[in-house]
């Protein structure tokens, strides 16, 4: 019972949210429930039937809904013409600028109105993930069509808080666990700049944290400074028998200068320079190793696939060309590292190739 009350409640009050929404074109259709708990989902057949009764109560007045909504279709139809847009103006009350909307939107004051490409480009200021709506009016006026594109911050927010957990084992008994925590901040400048952060400690020891800093409004070109910090053990063998065991750790600061080329491929040039040493734990006695390198590269990414974690279509491909500068009398060497992914549909599954 106190559950039902609960539930009754909290649909209550959705409920009573919406009908302050109402107006006098409204048809408000109340089915009689009486009887039926609101964990009725077992009795679908009852709900329908009550429904239909509802609904058939209220017919005359959905009946002149309809003849009002086909009087605008026949009418917005006619209008073979679309509108010319005089002015477009931005409802947004978000710590994102203006800018970076209207940056997206290929509208011109002074042409008329392009329905498709408009909602293709609310589309792409949707798919940055800043806002829980965004919508458009046509407001007329004696100078012409005002285009008012309103947006809704997420009211539930954009930060993202995680934290993992695992534990392994090999087949020699050794056991070893891993505990790691990331937080990523949104909106963090007005071009819609973010910053990100993991920690992990345990058998793999990281720490990196990374700013993305938008450089226009459109976003095309970007800035990424990064630090990070890696701890890990390193066995040397010989004749499948550890010889010996390092520790190794590595400071990297960096900044890469990016372009969108397009929404699927980013290409762009970076700086690292390496600090760190070597540490003998187990072994001959071969002392710490220092290193302070320097490094240049060139990175090109392109990412078609539809899904994340489980892709059936596209391709994810990254390729990065590294110039490496050594310290200590090394000479200097170039490397060429690519990754390629596929993913392919045969019918009900998927097949994955890297």
């Amino acid at each position: 019972p106190i559950i039902e009350q609960l539930t009754t409640l909290l649909t209550f009050n959705q409920m009573k949210s919406r009908f302050d929404m109402l107006n006098a074109e409204d048809v408000l259709i109340t089915p009689n429930l009486t009887g039926l708990p609101a964990s009725a989902f077992d009795q679908p057949e009852a709900l329908i039937a009550r429904g239909y009764e509802a609904a058939m109560a209220k017919r005359d007045e959905l009946r002149s809904v309809a003849r009002v909504a086909a009087t605008r279709e026949i009418t917005r139809t006619a209008a073979t013409e679309p509108p010319t847009v005089a002015d477009i103006t931005i409802a947004n009350a978000s710590s994102i600028s203006d800018k970076l909307i209207l940056a997206q939107i290929r509208q011109a004051t002074g042409q008329p109105l392009d329905r498709d490409a408009l909602e293709e480009d609310l589309a792409s200021v949707y798919g940055y993930d800043y806002f829980e709506s965004v919508n458009y009016r046509l407001l007329p006026g004696g100078d012409g069509t005002t285009l008012a594109i309103d947006v809704r911050e997420k009211s539930w927010g954009r930060d993202l808080l995680g934290v993992s957990f695992e534990i392994f084992s090999v087949s020699n008994g050794d056991a070893s666990y891993n505990i790691a925590a990331n937080y990523r901040k949104a909106r963090l400048t007005r071009r819609g700049g973010e910053w990100f952060s993991v920690a992990q400690i345990g058998e793999n020891t990281s720490l990196r944290s990374e700013f993305y800093l938008p450089i226009d409004y459109r976003q095309r070109f970007f800035a990424r400074p990064y630090v990070s910090y890696t701890e890990r053990l390193f066995d040397a063998a010989t004749n499948n028998h550890v010889v010996s065991r390092a520790n190794i750790t590595d400071w990297t600061t960096g900044l890469f200068l990016g372009t969108e080329v397009s929404n699927k491929v980013v290409f762009g040039v970076g700086t690292e320079s390496h600090l760190g040493k070597s540490e003998q734990l187990v072994g001959a006695d071969a002392g710490n190793v220092n290193h302070r390198d320097q490094l240049t590269y060139l990175l090109l990414e392109a990412d078609s696939l539809n899904n994340l974690y489980f892709p059936n279509e596209g391709v994810f491909t990254t390729v990065r060309y590294d110039r490496v500068r050594p310290t200590g009398g090394r000479p200097r060497f170039d490397r060429l590292s690519a990754e390629l992914t596929a993913a392919l549909a045969l019918g009900p599954h998927s097949l994955v190739l890297g």
